[in-house]
């Protein structure tokens, strides 16, 4: 699991404290920010990285990992984007988002609504697994892929820059 980004409390908060409870198991490894403390005995491997990774270390962290994990708080992030599920979504990841923020929404239009966590006090990972990793969600993050990536790129960026000029 990969939760990427900055310790903030609007990322990593209840959310994030209860998902970590319910799904405290030896057998899922968690990459995460170096600032990371937390007084529950953790059982996952716990592999800490810093703020200041470099693109390509950033890259290799995501070429590890099966899954992104952004239990955002729906009050900031309703409206608000995220540059890390763009580039998850950019590299054919599956992400778990909060429901009822900007991600979701975007998840709902490619109808991968099983990527959405409508209640992390009861979000159980492993009974979830089987569903959420289906080659149908596959095919869907696929689409949804290439669509960004078509959208989400250098061109459209310098396009989108000169039209404002």
């Amino acid at each position: 699991l990969f939760f990427p980004g900055q310790f903030r409390k609007d990322k990593f908060n209840n959310n994030f404290n209860n998902f970590l409870k319910l799904n405290n198991t030896s057998d899922i490894q968690i990459y995460i920010n170096i600032k990371f403390k937390n007084s529950l005995k953790i059982k996952n491997k716990i592999i800490r990285f810093s703020n200041n990774l470099s693109r390509n270390n950033y890259f290799k962290i995501f070429d590890k990992i099966n899954l992104v994990v952004l239990p955002y708080e729906i009050k900031d992030y309703k409206y608000r984007s995220s540059g890390i599920f763009i580039e998850a979504i950019s590299l054919n990841k599956i992400t778990l988002v909060s429901n009822k923020t900007w991600m979701s929404n975007e998840l709902k239009k490619f109808k991968l609504d099983s990527f959405i966590i409508k209640d992390w006090n009861n979000f159980n990972l492993k009974k979830n697994l089987k569903y959420i990793f289906s080659i149908k969600n596959k095919k869907k993050l696929f689409l949804m892929q290439k669509k960004y990536n078509s959208f989400h790129n250098e061109n459209t960026f310098v396009e989108m820059f000169c039209k404002n000029i």
